[in-house]
């Protein structure tokens, strides 16, 4: 099986107190990235066992607001690509599909060529009235778009508030994922995930669910029975491990 789960079945085992993890309202999680590093053999050569790199990953930290809805901060390292840090706020939906009503996001690359020419990114954007609307900066120029979306998903505000009693969904172009903060792409279904995966001895105990969306890799969120997802994995090679959760005074 060409999954995470069972090529690094020891690396991404998370103890069972972290596993059976209940939070509060107000929390903070970390997750580890992990990212599966193929080699490729030279001709007449079989594959070589692949290895996992690690990265610092993506923390959140979570609040209940006075009028019911889901406070949430984010940071995000990305060490395997382009070396950038994405950091902001998000306001979310506290039922539903959490999605987000308001966010405020800033994408900063860590390398000196990088970011001589991709400068500091700012954005704020809301959800409202089945419209998506984005105003980014950068280097002084401003835009401001809009894109149609009937519903909106977040997969770092399921990471942070995972729906309850989620249940399938078919294909529908007309939901919009908000895929690193920074990307939005129509078109999205959600499924329950493969019996053979299912039956892996890291899922036991928890749910899965995929969230499949245009042009993007499925994500698999594996949940435990109080609402915490312990794994995120996006298609084969790259995995969000929680590594801590605690609550927050």
């Amino acid at each position: 099986m060409w999954h995470p789960f069972a090529l690094f079945p020891d690396e991404l085992s998370v103890p069972a107190p972290l596993r059976a993890a209940a939070l509060p309202g107000a929390a903070r999680l970390v997750y580890r990235e992990k990212v599966v590093r193929w080699f490729k053999p030279k001709p007449g050569h079989t594959y070589k066992q692949p290895v996992l790199d690690h990265g610092p990953g993506l923390t959140l930290e979570r609040r209940p607001t006075a009028d019911g809805r889901l406070a949430l901060h984010f940071r995000q390292e990305r060490t395997h690509e382009s070396p950038q840090v994405l950091e902001g706020t998000m306001t979310c939906a506290a039922g539903g599909w959490s999605s987000p009503l308001a966010w405020n996001v800033r994408q900063t690359f860590v390398a000196k060529a990088e970011s001589d020419l991709l400068p500091p990114l700012e954005e704020t954007g809301e959800w409202s009235n089945a419209t998506v609307t984005r105003r980014t900066c950068a280097r002084g120029g401003r835009l401001t778009t809009t894109q149609a979306a009937r519903a909106l998903i977040s997969p770092a505000a399921w990471l942070a508030a995972f729906p309850r009693d989620l249940t399938p969904a078919p294909w529908a172009d007309g939901v919009v994922v908000m895929d690193e903060f920074t990307l939005f792409v129509a078109g999205a279904a959600i499924e329950p995930a493969g019996n053979e995966t299912r039956a892996h001895a890291l899922a036991q105990g928890l749910r899965g669910h995929v969230l499949r969306y245009a042009g993007g890799l499925p994500l698999e969120f594996w949940v435990n029975e109080h609402g915490t997802v312990v794994y995120l994995c996006a298609g084969p090679t790259r995995v969000l491990v929680l590594e801590s959760a605690e609550a927050l005074a």
